[in-house]
């Protein structure tokens, strides 16, 4: 077999001096890669008389002629192969699948890579050794592939230090090269243009890119067991959820994350890390393997016990035990120190995100209310939903209202008091974007006179007269549930025209929107997009026949049309 152990990877004149006592990955790690791992192929191509097949696997060409087609030994099955079938070699009998050469025009489809790391414990567990490689292997109809190891990076762990180098060229990246030659070590410009180099933060040998984490697996991850890691619950930390807002940089699955080496580098520096994990403090973990960051105001790292990990009482940490996230809540309590109850807070904390979000959003608009009183009385009237009180609190200090006034601030009846604060902030919206409108309208008003010529009509029982002003289009569209309400910038400068079609006996009742453009019909909706039936379809076909005919009102027609604008202006 083609082994390709290294990239000079076993000269040690390039390493730290760390890495003098590195030992040699055992022969039957490698052996076991190749064969749990390594898939292998018998490649034929089928000639007039022959088929003609190379083996990935030894590399030995065979030839299969008729006469071989009841003869009962393997060249039979290569004589009768299919593309994708699978059996054994004829010349190593190792389990291969055969594939037609003529099939493929580039082999490197079925070129693979693997990234696995090989622990290697001296001293009785008390110093680790870790070694990276890319496995990667190359096929061809022409000749034996190549599996080949190539070392990206290697750690030396003991207790309260780590020393990691890397290479600082990304050899890791397959496709980067057309030839196996780097892989191999036959290169001459390569050397030093990647040498090693001591990375001063812990991190992975392969760094992800884009969204896509390089994935690598530990062999024989069991060693840690008798090592001093095997503590460490890294597997734990393989099983964490991406952090909020971030979806990149994290893997996770029974075959390893994307940063489960920087992990155990920081927990040969840091044993508290153990502490975290089994405490709640899977956030603190997150930030010193992710952003290198300690939080040490809150989470002391040389700590030996909980207590002086997070650096509570034993009344604090009781409080705390049911929190999944300590992190996050002594961040909150380092905010509102001394405005609030350790326990008080972790209370709310057990009641739910929400909860948390909303009650903090609610001492920031009351800055000189004491927390406890306004917890009693949003839990009095919010019935545990505070999201309804932040809401009253917003809107009442969108319209401008005092919050310093305790009738203001603390309301006796707060639901009617939040539905007219909201009502009274979406109807300062409103007048903002009336004022707009109108200023939109005002340009276009010679037009919308045209319009109105041509499209009002009624015949006493329906009419059809155009939208006034935008909001008259954006309370249609929520009243029919349907999407007129984008419609007003369009109909307010005259590139389309939205109408309604109403009983003459609810002038004011939403039935049926209309939109025209230069007279011809663009789209009519009901409630709820429903199309348009009955007595309705046959008056809105006589419309049409009057807008084809030009339109113009008649005095009778003009004088049910003001009649109709007078009721509905009364209604209002």
């Amino acid at each position: 077999m083609d082994y390709n152990f290294r990239i000079d990877c076993d000269d040690r004149s390039s390493f730290g001096t760390a890495f003098r006592d590195m030992p040699d990955v055992p022969a039957a790690e490698m052996d076991g890669i190749r064969k749990t791992w390594w898939r292998h192929f018998v490649f034929y191509r089928r000639e007039r008389d022959r088929v003609r097949g190379l083996c990935s696997c030894c590399g030995a060409k065979m030839t299969a002629f008729k006469e071989h087609k009841d003869s009962g030994d393997l060249l039979e099955d290569l004589w009768l192969a299919k593309h994708g079938t699978k059996g054994k070699c004829p010349a190593c009998r190792a389990e291969i699948t055969y594939q037609a050469a003529g099939r493929f025009r580039d082999f490197s489809t079925l070129n693979c890579y693997d990234n696995v790391i090989f622990i290697l414990p001296i001293n009785n567990g008390q110093t680790v050794f870790f070694r990276a490689y890319t496995v990667f292997v190359d096929y061809s109809d022409e000749k034996p592939a190549h599996l080949c190891f190539v070392e990206k990076a290697h750690y030396r762990l003991s207790p309260g230090e780590w020393v990691m180098e890397r290479r600082t060229f990304p050899i890791y990246d397959v496709y980067r090269f057309n030839t196996l030659a780097f892989y191999k070590g036959h290169y001459s410009y390569a050397v030093d243009m990647c040498p090693w180099e001591e990375r001063k933060r812990p991190c992975d040998p392969w760094q992800g890119f884009m969204w896509n984490a390089m994935h690598y697996s530990f062999i024989k991850l069991g060693k840690l067991d008798d090592t001093f890691l095997k503590y460490s619950r890294v597997m734990d930390f393989n099983k964490l959820r991406p952090r909020r807002g971030r979806m990149w940089g994290y893997g996770g699955g029974e075959y390893g994350s994307t940063k489960l080496m920087a992990y155990l580098c920081y927990y040969a520096k840091y044993p508290a890390l153990e502490i975290a994990m089994r405490t709640g403090g899977q956030e603190a973990a997150r930030d010193l393997i992710y952003s290198h960051r300690r939080n040490s105001h809150i989470v002391n790292w040389c700590a030996k016990n909980p207590l002086q990990f997070w650096r509570l009482s034993k009344e604090e940490y009781r409080a705390t035990e049911c929190l999944s996230d300590r992190l996050d809540f002594l961040r909150d309590c380092k905010r509102y120190a001394g405005r609030l109850k350790l326990s008080e807070l972790a209370e709310i904390y057990r009641d739910g995100g929400g909860n948390v979000n909303a009650f903090f959003a609610v001492l920031d608009l009351l800055p000189n209310e004491k927390p406890d009183y306004i917890l009693r009385y949003m839990r009095r009237n919010s019935n545990q939903y505070f999201s309804f009180y932040r809401d009253y609190l917003e809107a009442a200090a969108a319209i401008g209202r005092d919050l310093t006034v305790h009738n203001v601030a603390f309301p006796r009846n707060l639901i009617a008091a939040h539905d007219d604060a909201v009502a009274a902030r979406q109807w300062m919206k409103d007048a903002k974007k009336r004022e707009e409108w109108e200023k939109k309208a005002k340009r276009c008003r010679a037009k919308d006179k045209e319009r109105r010529k041509l499209y009002d009509y009624s015949d006493g029982t329906f009419f059809v007269r155009v939208a006034s002003d935008g909001l008259e289009i954006v309370a249609e569209g929520n009243a029919l549930h349907h999407c007129v309400g984008g419609y007003v910038d369009r109909h307010l400068t005259c590139q389309t025209t939205i109408l309604f079609l109403r009983r003459a006996d609810a002038p004011t009742k939403p039935f049926y929107t209309v939109e025209m453009r230069e007279g011809k019909l663009q789209q009519v909706h009901g409630d709820h997009n429903c199309a348009i039936d009955g007595e309705a379809k046959e008056f809105f076909d006589r419309w049409l026949d009057f807008v084809k005919a030009g339109g113009g009102l008649t005095h009778k027609n003009k004088q049910t049309s003001a009649k109709t604008q007078v009721a509905e202006r009364k209604a209002v």
